[in-house]
C-alpha cells in the first residue's frame, strides 16, 4: 500500500492548499495522505460504514478532510477541484456507471486541473502469473504486437477459462466450476480495463489521458501465488526490455488525464 501511494504522491506532486476530491474514498486512506500533505480535502463514498471509519481517521490524526455520503454518477457539488483522485474504483464499476463518473469528475474539475486513476488488477494480468499460461505466452512474445495481442485475447477466452472451471489455476480466486470472468465478479471486480480501453472510456467523458504508468507493485494475497509471481516477474521483465509487452504483464495502472478540448464524443468502447 505504502507503494502504490508513493507513486501517487509523485503524479500528484505538491498539492499543498489544493482542492481536491477524492471519489470512492472508502475508509479514507487516500483523503487522509492528501490532508496531511496539505491539500483541502473532501472524500466521496457510498458506504456509511467506511466513511464512519474514515472520519475517525481523520480526527485521530487531527486532520481536516471534509467526508460525504452521496452516489458518485449522481453527485452535485458547487465547487470545482484542481485534483479528483479515483483509487481503487475503476474495476468496480459497469461501463455505464464509469462514464457516468467520469462525466461527473469532468464537471468538477478545473479546465486546468488534473484526474488521477490508480486500478488493478488489469484485464489480462493474470495470465502471466500462472504456470499453465506464462510458458506459451513467452514463446510467443516475440510476435508482432498486433498478433501477440489476439493470442493473448484468444487464451483468455477460451484455454483460460477452462483451467479455472476444473480449478487448476495457482490464483487465490480460483474456484473450481466457476469462469475467471464469473470469479471476477464474485470478488467484485467486474471492470478489469486495459490502457488502451480506459483510454477510449476517458476520451468518450471528454478527457485526455496524458501519462501512463503500468507497474506490478500490488503484493498478492496469497503466498504460493506471491512466490510463482516472483519466479515470472523475472522472465517477463526480460520479456518487457527485449519485446515491450508491457501493458500485458502489468497489473497495476495509474493514469493523469486532464479535460479535453474537443466536444465530448459518444459510442461503445472497444475491448
Amino acid at each position: 500500500v505504502m507503494e502504490i501511494y508513493r507513486r501517487l504522491t509523485g503524479l500528484w506532486g505538491k498539492v499543498e492548499g489544493l482542492k481536491v476530491l477524492d471519489i470512492g474514498c472508502g475508509v479514507g486512506s487516500t483523503s487522509c495522505e492528501l490532508a496531511a500533505q496539505g491539500a483541502i480535502v473532501i472524500g466521496v463514498d457510498f458506504t456509511l460504514e467506511a466513511l464512519c471509519s474514515a472520519r475517525k481517521s481523520a480526527l485521530d490524526a487531527d486532520l481536516d478532510c471534509k467526508f460525504i455520503c452521496a452516489d458518485l454518477a449522481t453527485l452535485e457539488l458547487d465547487e470545482e477541484f484542481d485534483i479528483i483522485t479515483a483509487v481503487s474504483i475503476v474495476e468496480h464499476l459497469t461501463d455505464e456507471k464509469l462514464m457516468a463518473v467520469l462525466k461527473m469528475c469532468r464537471k468538477h474539475l478545473k479546465d486546468s486541473g488534473r484526474l488521477i486513476i490508480e486500478t488493478h488488477p488489469m484485464r489480462y494480468d493474470y495470465l502471466f502469473f500462472d504456470s499453465w499460461f506464462l510458458p506459451p505466452l513467452l514463446a510467443v512474445c516475440w510476435l508482432p504486437e498486433k498478433l501477440f495481442k489476439n493470442i493473448v485475447r484468444l487464451i483468455d477466452s477460451t484455454f483460460s477459462q477452462f483451467v479455472w472451471k476444473l480449478g487448476l489455476s495457482r490464483s487465490p480466486f480460483n474456484v473450481r466450476g466457476v469462469s475467471r470472468v464469473e470469479a471476477s465478479k464474485r470478488w467484485e471486480h467486474c471492470n478489469l480495463t486495459t490502457r488502451e480501453r480506459l483510454a477510449e472510456q476517458l476520451k468518450d467523458a471528454g478527457f485526455t489521458m496524458d501519462k501512463v504508468i503500468l507497474r506490478n507493485s500490488y503484493p498478492p494475497q496469497d503466498d504460493r501465488y506471491y512466490t510463482s509471481t516472483i519466479k515470472s516477474d523475472r522472465y517477463i521483465r526480460w520479456v518487457d526490455y527485449l519485446f515491450g509487452r508491457r501493458e500485458y504483464f502489468k497489473r497495476e495502472l495509474y493514469a493523469v488525464a486532464s479535460k479535453s478540448s474537443e466536444r465530448l464524443m459518444t459510442g461503445k468502447t472497444g475491448i
